[in-house]
């Protein structure tokens, strides 16, 4: 095992699991990632969203997305924007779709103007 990697997962299991989504998720590096997202999906969808009550993450990329893979889109917005333990983190859920919309009252949209 890379060294590094033990280190970081060490320093991360020894912290307290979050208990909403505001000591959770950095909103700051969410809001900074859904203006870039906004800006290169160039107008048809982007869209991020958020749910503080069920802790969810929602992202709507649209068809003409730029990106070859979901999964590592999805793998870089919760490692970046999560914060907890390395199991925590792991199973954080962030929805990342091509044409989804979140259904419910709880869900917001971060502004991206």
């Amino acid at each position: 095992m890379n060294i590094k990697r033990a280190l970081r997962k060490r320093l991360n299991e020894s912290q307290e699991t979050p208990k909403t989504f505001d000591e959770a998720v950095d909103m700051d590096k969410l809001e900074m990632f859904a203006k870039g997202l906004a800006n290169i999906c160039m107008g048809e969808y982007g869209n991020t969203y958020f749910n503080k009550e069920e802790m969810k993450i929602g992202i709507v990329v649209g068809d003409a997305n730029p990106f070859d893979s979901f999964d590592a889109l999805e793998d870089w917005v919760r490692w970046e924007c999560v914060d907890g333990p390395h199991d925590f983190i792991k199973e954080f859920d962030i929805e990342i779709d091509a044409e989804w919309q979140p259904s419910g009252d709880n869900w917001k949209r971060v502004k991206t103007k």
